[in-house]
């Protein structure tokens, strides 16, 4: 299995269990971990077997930290430097015996080389590789970034579904696509390719009935649920162009990128649970809906079982539309350079704004970033810890992983719950 953890979650990790007060450097010793200028205490609990253990090394950060002619006249802080190391098992040496899509320096550089002097040659030679293409493309790219007009695979059709989806299932429809690990331990399930396509289909059908047309945006308001994968998945066999905002925002954040967006459509669950604690997604909705007068329909996935207002003639709930309908939908032939999402930003700096990301480019760019940064190999389990709120979910839960058609892994929860081996029980 590859993990991705964002460094963010790292500190909000390790904040959260040791608290925000700071170690003083005579307080530190072997048993101290440092992470950029925090030092934090590492519980007894953490502690291996004196046999799976390396002794205590000292870096000299003078000759070991430190790069070029300019050297600092001493460590900020020494102690830092003193860390436990261990030794990788060798078990991770036997376990993932593959070759490596990239497998040296060499074969590095000589990647590199083509993309900077044939640049048209070597993303041609990517995009035929990694993408199944309805119609294959005629211009690989014209324009320029400076000038705003810089497309890509022109004359190419294709569907990003489809690429994600159809293609696995077609070879192996048994293959895990997602392994679902809820908030309570226990509680998740596993679901495949075959399956997913046959409820990605359903729900097409669905927004096609509620009046969803290619290039139309759909919101969606979800937690961390295999529903949200398959909300992404419909939305982009239609052709729509799904708009997701973190299910953290409050009504107000919600309210203003459905606007913004031009959402008819909005899609969530009754709650969500995260950290043991229940968010009344529904509730949350609901307020912000009071001020789009343009949203027709609200579909709502039952996520609890809780009870919450359902308005007649714009609300409906997940399973009772989509079990109406037939197990395949035809992907929509989209053009390269089509929207595929909308995601905006924060908007801590002021506004959020709305960025549009193109079908062919990104989901080649996630390809092959999953394929050369994360290596991922068929069969494959891949867990990336990010929201699917943000761009890192977007990419490395949705689109990298079943563009790779490996199983990739939902988490619900968080690290500290029930306690912070969580994350160790989700990779065993």
């Amino acid at each position: 299995m590859t993990i991705a953890f964002a460094p963010a979650e790292l500190d909000e990790l390790a904040l959260s269990h040791f608290g925000s007060s700071l170690l003083s450097p005579s307080s530190l010793s072997s048993s101290t971990y440092s992470r950029r200028h925090v030092a934090i205490e590492r519980p007894s609990s953490w502690e291996l077997p004196v046999s799976d253990r390396q002794r205590t090394v000292q870096f000299n950060p003078l000759t070991t930290m430190s790069e070029g002619g300019v050297q600092p006249p001493k460590a900020a802080v020494p102690e830092s430097h003193t860390v436990d190391t261990f030794q990788v098992p060798k078990a991770f040496h036997n376990k993932h015996p593959k070759k490596p899509h990239v497998n040296g320096m060499d074969h590095y550089k000589e990647m590199y080389k083509e993309s900077i002097t044939e640049p048209h040659k070597f993303w041609a030679k990517m995009a035929r590789e990694n993408i199944s293409w309805e119609r294959d493309f005629q211009t690989v790219h014209t324009g320029t970034l400076a000038n705003g007009d810089s497309a890509w695979f022109h004359e190419g059709k294709l569907n990003a579904s489809y690429n994600c989806i159809d293609r696995h299932a077609a070879k192996d429809p048994d293959r895990p696509a997602i392994i679902y690990e809820a908030d309570e331990v226990g509680e998740g399930r596993t679901i495949s390719y075959g399956e997913l396509l046959r409820e990605v289909s359903r729900l097409s059908w669905v927004l096609k009935q509620m009046g969803v047309k290619k290039g139309d945006t759909v919101a969606l308001y979800m937690p961390m649920i295999p529903e949200a994968l398959v909300a992404f998945m419909a939305c982009t066999r239609i052709g729509a162009v799904h708009s997701v905002v973190f299910a953290g925002f409050s009504a107000d954040s919600l309210r203003d990128r459905i606007i913004d967006a031009k959402s008819k459509v909005v899609i969530t669950t009754d709650e969500g649970k995260r950290g043991g604690k229940l968010i009344g997604t529904k509730k949350i909705v609901d307020e912000a809906l009071k001020q789009c007068p343009d949203v027709t329909d609200c579909l709502v996935f039952k996520r609890t079982g809780a009870e919450v207002p359902m308005q007649e003639g714009r609300d409906a709930w997940w399973a009772e539309e989509t079990e109406k309908w037939p197990a395949y939908y035809p992907p929509e032939s989209m053009s390269s350079e089509d929207p595929l999402f909308l995601l905006y930003t924060s908007g801590s700096t002021g506004k959020p704004k709305g960025v549009m990301h193109t079908t062919a480019g990104y989901i080649l760019g996630a390809a092959m970033t999953g394929k050369y940064v994360f290596d991922i190999h068929d069969g494959d389990r891949f867990f990336c810890g990010g929201d699917v709120g943000w761009i890192t979910g977007h990419t490395y839960v949705v689109y990298a992983p079943l563009m790779l058609g490996v199983t990739t892994v939902v988490f619900e929860g968080t690290p500290a719950y029930p306690d912070f081996s969580r994350y160790w029980d989700v990779c065993e």
